[in-house]
């Protein structure tokens, strides 16, 4: 598969295009993305009040599909819980 190697076992590696697209696809509008800083993945955050904020992770850590997967359901659950007044622009999904 373009984009993302296998490390042996069932680690499966995303490659930066793909990190970025499964953030923005799993915190739709509520991301402008990723950064990519040496070793470091930044998750832009455009939180429901107007804030904006970054989340660091270790690349070798976000680079984990399932890892990812994990911090942006996370990230998911807290914007739900922590903006309920936004309920009506945060998908139900969300919530735990």
């Amino acid at each position: 598969m373009l984009g993302i190697r296998s490390t042996g076992g069932n680690k499966m590696k995303l490659e930066t295009i793909h990190i970025d697209n499964t953030v923005r696809s799993g915190l739709n509008s509520f991301t402008d993305g990723v950064i990519f800083r040496d070793t470091k993945v930044l998750i832009t955050l455009n939180l429901p009040d107007g804030q904006k904020t970054t989340i660091e992770g270790e690349w070798r850590h976000m680079s984990d599909a399932n890892r990812l997967s994990e911090r942006i359901t996370m990230l998911q659950h807290a914007i739900y819980e922590q903006y309920e007044e936004y309920r009506a622009d945060i998908p139900v999904s969300w919530s735990r």
